[in-house]
């Protein structure tokens, strides 16, 4: 790997392990082949270019981009597109992969978007894993794009029928998983858009700068037991910057009024704050239940600090504990802002459970997907 080349390794069981600081224009990962980032302290792994870094494989076999321990991944002009049998990870402390949420030196991400989605014809999702004490920093937009026809919602209960469709065989979700004490700071848009799979659970709510957006029939793959602050982008690197005028959050879940069963599989987020001064507008822009009914929210914890400012219109935002320090609160329409008769707690998704389920619907060549169409107008620079 020499300094200003753009890199491709695409050769089966490739493994490339480096251990110098390097800048390359562009890198892609192809064909089951993995780079390990091990190398010094400091910017190991500079992608200078808005060709950023691709990560994809096919036939099953993953290709992988791993950081180590404390190394530093940079591509912050650029998108980091993680599809079909593409996977980004870190390593603990003791140099596995990372699968739980052991705590170590950080490592460290800063790219100017992601990308994970998947492609028809191939089994394998794109997958992003951050656990431990991993630091991500994206500049730009964060999408989780399934609105591909082919891919299944395998983790959608029989009895949840919208937008569903039958069909023996198809391409799973594209997944991110936010474990241990990982921090994700997004500086633009939150996007989830079909059936993919987010899993926040970690200790350090994701932050975000821009709005959040759910376009998704698939509330089983949605655990979002951890949290979400929306708030000014501010890294080590990029102060904070003025609050911005207006973020949209849209709500997703099926509203059966102020009662425990809202937090049951239903879009529900551990805890919600709102920073000092932002201004969050709840909308019900999508069906995501596929029903004309308008949707809710559910919160555990909704925290608004000083000055924040909370539009909720024609939806309802349900809680069971509530910490307001000075925040405006505006109701429009049918909004409301309200509380939870008994306190309930949010189910987390069990990962084995859902391969179980996978795998026995497999086999008995039924696969539950959804075939509703999405439209969305998506501005990443991607690597196509």
């Amino acid at each position: 790997l020499l300094n200003k080349e753009s890199v491709t390794i695409d050769l089966v069981g490739t493994a490339v392990n480096l251990d110098i600081k390097v800048q390359i224009d562009t890198v892609r990962l192809l064909s089951g082949s993995t780079l390990t980032v091990a190398g010094a302290d400091g910017q190991d792994f500079d992608v200078a270019k808005t060709g950023g870094i691709l990560i994809t494989s096919d036939a099953g076999a993953l290709s992988r981009l791993v950081a180590g321990n404390g190394r530093y991944v940079k591509a912050v002009d650029g998108t980091m597109h993680v599809s079909s049998g593409g996977v980004y990870e870190g390593l603990d402390p003791v140099g596995s992969s990372a699968a739980g949420t052991t705590a170590g030196p950080s490592a460290r991400l800063d790219v100017g978007n992601i990308l994970i989605d998947s492609r028809c014809g191939e089994p394998v999702a794109g997958e992003v894993i951050l656990s431990g004490q991993m630091v991500t920093n994206v500049f730009g937009n964060v999408v989780l794009d399934a609105t591909r026809d082919c891919v299944v919602c395998a983790m959608c209960s029989l009895g949840n029928t919208a937008g569903q469709g039958v069909i023996a065989g198809g391409e799973t979700p594209p997944i991110i998983r936010v474990k241990g004490s990982a921090i994700l700071r997004v500086g633009g848009n939150l996007m989830i858009l079909g059936p993919a799979q987010f899993v926040q659970q970690s200790t350090s709510p994701i932050e975000v700068a821009g709005d959040f957006i759910i376009q998704s029939p698939c509330p089983e793959c949605f655990d979002f037991s951890g949290g979400i602050v929306v708030k000014p982008f501010s890294t080590s690197a990029v102060a904070a910057v003025v609050a911005n005028p207006a973020h949209v959050f849209e709500v997703a879940g099926r509203d059966v009024g102020p009662v425990n069963d809202g937090f049951n599989v239903n879009f529900a987020i551990g805890t919600l704050e709102v920073y000092n001064g932002e201004t969050v507008n709840f909308v019900d822009l999508f069906s995501n239940t596929g029903s004309t009914t308008p949707e809710a929210l559910y919160v555990d914890t909704l925290i608004l600090r000083d000055a924040a400012t909370i539009t909720l219109s024609n939806c309802r935002v349900y809680y069971n504990n509530l910490i307001n320090e000075g925040a405006f609160i505006e109701h429009i329409g049918s909004g409301a802002l309200i509380p939870v008769a008994n306190l309930g707690a949010i189910p987390t998704v069990s990962v084995w459970g859902v391969v179980v389920m996978f795998l026995a619907m497999m086999t008995a060549g039924t696969v539950v997907i959804r075939a509703r169409r999405y439209d969305a107008q998506i501005d990443n620079g991607s690597i196509r």
